[in-house]
């Protein structure tokens, strides 16, 4: 080996270490006064619940899933779960008109009592009509639409509904395990548990959702291509298992409440969203039509928290009752 090249070789070893050194120094600095939140391993995630009633789940396409027989607080409310894992009652069999109902922590009431969630709400109103019909929530926070498709393929499906009510929220086209109860669920990828690597993937998915979103994140769940088609196929996979058991479709637009209904800024979010549904021959029910009469802050349940509160879920179960009644 020539002088030149055991010089270059050795110059190239030292720019290599040092290189390391000062990834570990900012490593170590990040995890000692700037930790990343961004996409954490489970081992670094605060308890919400997780572990009270909430389960890994071996049905195909689901992390997670609400555990059977529970009846403790969680969320703010006392969460009582029936046998398949519901937040409901046991299912009746001499109530053979199924509706079914899947969504997120909205359809699932969080904060509230569960007599307070629109699915109990709308079961009564119905069955004052027709004792016949039961009203299943399957709903299960953090889900997403590729979850809700799993739920009704595996679970929704087998109590052969009339109706699938779809509870949709602006962050359903997440196909990333980006909320808590998610990533705690899924198995963290190497990078995770570098400080390091996460704030780069951070400033790439910032950059991403700039270019897609204008640096907001419903903008860019519903421009980016992956996530949206998401959603594309999802209810394509709906309309296709309804139509097995000739069931009705209804998605519910639940709006984001953080904003005054005269400067609404996702007007155009719920329009790509609709007719979407409707190419699919879904019903589609825009609660901002039922819940403009009021201010968004008295629809919510705290001033800290976006969930729709009491009246947001009577007003809701009165919208499905029109609809499912006309």
């Amino acid at each position: 080996m020539s002088y030149r090249v055991g010089k270059t070789l050795l110059n190239g070893l030292v720019l290599l270490a040092t290189l390391l050194v000062t990834l570990l120094v900012i490593e170590l600095f990040l995890r000692l006064f700037m930790p990343v939140d961004y996409r954490p391993p489970a081992s670094e995630l605060p308890n919400v619940a997780r572990d009270i009633i909430y389960q890994a789940s071996q049905t195909p396409g689901l992390d997670y899933e609400l555990a059977p027989n529970v009846h403790t607080e969680a969320h703010g409310a006392l969460v009582t779960t029936n046998s398949y894992g519901m937040r409901d009652d046991e299912p009746d069999p001499a109530r053979p008109r199924k509706i079914v109902v899947l969504g997120d922590s909205f359809s699932f009431g969080f904060y509230l009592p569960q007599d307070e969630v629109f699915t109990q709400l709308l079961e009564q109103k119905l069955q004052q009509v027709d004792p016949t019909v039961e009203v299943l929530n399957l709903s299960v926070s953090g889900y997403a639409t590729k979850d809700e498709v799993a739920v009704l393929k595996y679970k929704g499906m087998q109590w052969r509904p009339e109706v699938i009510i779809l509870g949709y929220v602006m962050n359903d086209p997440e196909i990333e395990p980006i909320q808590q109860i998610p990533a705690y669920f899924r198995q963290a990828s190497w990078w995770q548990y570098s400080h390091v690597l996460r704030l780069i993937a951070q400033g790439v998915k910032r950059v991403k959702m700039l270019a897609s979103g204008g640096g907001n994140y419903y903008r860019y769940l519903h421009n980016d291509p992956a996530s949206w088609d998401s959603v594309v196929n999802g209810f394509g996979q709906i309309k296709t298992m309804a139509a097995g058991s000739d069931a009705r479709v209804i998605v519910v637009l639940f709006p984001d409440l953080w904003h005054d209904w005269d400067n609404y800024p996702y007007a155009d979010i719920h329009a790509q969203v609709a007719a979407l549904a409707q190419a699919d021959g879904f019903t589609v029910l825009d609660l901002r039509d039922y819940f403009s009469a009021y201010p968004p802050a008295e629809l919510r349940v705290s001033g800290t928290d976006g969930h729709p509160n009491a009246l947001a879920h009577r007003l809701t179960a009165q919208a499905l009752l029109d609809v499912l009644t006309k």
